[in-house]
């Protein structure tokens, strides 16, 4: 049944006042709370719920808080749940009333929200950040005309891939689906197998290579064994008891289940790949997993999926950002991507600013209104756009904060529609650092400025409310430029309290200033 709104004077035993009442109306994470638009998600959310049947949804804006909480500060679903009930902060965020003691939702309620919503409401909600930024004046209409774009990888959760390791698992995973269906097998190798396994590790260690290739040839005999005594099982000329009565459920699973065993045990047979053939698997519980080079000197290989990511040349707020699972060239991402950024902000960019991998996406002018720069280059372009396509490389570290802070660099959700769904929410979640910090620092400013009006009521302590943040605000972004305010605003602070401390050292006397004040 579809979510209702959530009651916004729920009956209580005992009075307790809201959340709105005591929580500092200057915390930038309720600014930001009421900055979201949570009705527009609910209006598009709850469309996707039945609207008569079943017990009715939980509501809308506590899930989506809770994804994006979970996108902004790196937890998982219980550990995001499991510290929910902690966080008065958290609680007004995800749409509570009233302070409340116990888990809102049990963690596969939010598996099973991004199921239900998809890869359209995971941008969905990237959408809502946009707009917050635009609201709160982190983002102007105008810096949407000017975009960097280039793609990244987005790494999946699974053990580096190796020939003997993949048809140990191949071998497990028929095995056990067979088990469960019914299909007695004529020899499983549960027993052997784990000893072959542990006999080739032991050899690899002690640098005996031959015997190594003896046991890797061992395993992959006994994942061929499987695959036809199954095979032979399953055949439609087969009167066998174990598989007489399988659905056609079973059959299925079985059947994808030795595809890509198949396919592990061909790959192995080829180690180079012939031209119409399939690509190599890297797991067997993610096939979609591919394996993309990225020319970096330290990793020729990433397993994962290409994600494509547009920020905007100032400001770097991430304006669209999508999930390939089949990793095709940098050149054929470049027009979905400005497809998604005209979506997702009603604007169509003037100047996409990329790099050499993008030559030949067959964007010009007479296609399209964007004028796409590559990097070198100077025919064709102004010399606005060739002083602006120097800042093209301000785009590489966004995308290292975003796999750092956010779940990029190692994505833990199943299948294709995993990937495309963190890969946006992961922009989601930049965009959400972004405005807490902004907001934080336009905070320190009102400080600064509020400090420094000597001509008002105890000026000597909003002077020191002034130079405190200034050092916050230096500290803070952390540039050359304003190293000068920084050791000034420092200097200021430990001279002002240097007569409380006279024993101390002038280290000293900072250190126990930054712990009382800051």
């Amino acid at each position: 049944m579809q979510p209702k709104l959530a009651d916004a004077t729920p009956e209580l035993p005992f009075d307790l006042p809201p959340l709105a009442q005591w929580l500092n109306p200057n915390e930038p994470l309720k600014i930001l709370a009421d900055t979201i638009d949570w009705a527009a998600a609910h209006e598009r959310f709850a469309p996707s719920y039945c609207a008569k049947n079943g017990r009715p949804g939980l509501p809308i804006r506590l899930l989506a808080g809770l994804e994006y909480l979970k996108q902004t500060y790196k937890y998982s679903d219980e550990a995001i749940v499991a510290a929910w009930p902690q966080n008065p902060y958290w609680q007004y965020f995800c749409g509570e009333t009233y302070f409340t003691h116990t888990r809102p939702i049990d963690p596969s309620q939010m598996t099973r929200f991004r199921h239900r919503i998809g890869a359209d409401g995971a941008t969905y909600l990237l959408k809502l950040t946009i707009d917050a930024s635009l609201q709160l004046e982190l983002l102007k209409t105008c810096d949407i005309e000017d975009v960097i774009i280039d793609t990244t990888v987005q790494v999946k959760a699974i053990a580096p891939p190796t020939d003997t390791q993949l048809c140990f698992k191949a071998r497990v995973s028929l095995t056990r689906i067979a088990q469960k269906c019914g299909i007695k097998l004529k020899q499983s190798f549960v027993r052997i197998g784990k000893k072959t396994l542990y006999r080739y590790s032991k050899s690899v260690h002690r640098k005996n290579y031959k015997e190594a290739r003896k046991q890797a040839r061992i395993l992959k005999t006994q994942l061929n064994r499987i695959i036809g005594d199954i095979e032979r099982k399953l055949s439609l000329d087969c009167t066998h008891a174990s598989v007489s009565n399988l659905s056609a459920n079973a059959r299925k699973r079985i059947g994808q289940t030795l595809g890509i065993a198949k396919r592990i045990a061909q790959q192995i047979k080829q180690q180079k790949r012939q031209e119409g053939a399939p690509r190599k698997l890297a797991s067997v519980h993610a096939p979609e997993v591919t394996f993309i080079a990225k020319g970096k000197a330290n990793k020729k290989w990433e397993t994962g999926s290409k994600v494509s990511i547009a920020v905007t040349r100032e400001g770097g707020v991430v304006v669209a950002m999508c999930s390939y699972p089949e990793a095709p060239h940098d050149k054929d991402t470049l027009a979905p991507t400005l497809v998604q950024i005209k979506d997702n902000t009603g604007v169509t960019p003037a100047l996409a600013l990329v790099d050499r991998g993008y030559g030949g996406h067959g964007i010009t002018a007479a296609n399209s209104d964007t004028t796409i720069a590559k990097s070198g280059q100077t025919k064709g372009l102004t010399l606005e756009q060739q002083q602006k396509l120097k800042q093209r490389s301000a785009i590489e570290p966004a995308i290292g904060h975003i796999k750092s802070d956010g779940f990029l660099g190692r994505n833990y959700l199943k299948g294709e529609i995993g990937d495309a769904i963190n890969a946006v929410m992961c922009g989601a979640g930049w965009n959400l650092r972004k405005l807490l910090r902004y907001l934080w620092e336009r905070f320190l400013l009102l400080l600064l400025a509020f400090g420094r009006a000597r001509s008002t009521p105890y000026g000597a302590w909003r002077r020191v409310l002034a130079m405190m943040a200034t050092f916050l605000c230096c500290q803070h972004k952390n540039n050359l430029r304003q190293n000068t305010k920084l050791r000034a605003a420092k200097n200021d602070l430990t001279h002002l309290f240097a007569p409380e401390y006279p024993q101390f050292g002038l280290k000293q006397k900072w250190g126990v200033i930054q712990g009382r004040l800051i």
